[in-house]
């Protein structure tokens, strides 16, 4: 699935089309896109299951990642996108 996700073009799709920066930890949001979307797949229904995520080093090693952005970088990153009037 991650080899899917990094396919080439896509990154730079996200970032033409969502203005992604990078985070002051050096994460980039387009991490932020990729761990959410590892939380769907693994079935995980709440942004806090990226707890699990982080700590199973296999994965990180898998990724080639030191780490994932914190279950708090990934809600601000969401709240990014909540508009309450839309409710």
């Amino acid at each position: 699935m991650i080899g899917a996700f990094r396919a080439p073009g896509l990154p730079a799709a996200f970032r033409e089309d969502l203005w992604l920066r990078q985070g002051a930890r050096g994460y980039s949001e387009g991490t932020s896109i990729e761990t959410l979307v590892s939380l769907l797949v693994a079935c995980e229904e709440c942004v806090d299951g990226a707890r699990l995520l982080c700590v199973d080093r296999g994965l990180l090693r898998l990724w080639s990642r030191p780490g994932l952005p914190a279950v708090e970088t990934l809600r601000a990153f969401l709240n990014r996108f909540y508009d309450a009037a839309a409710e």
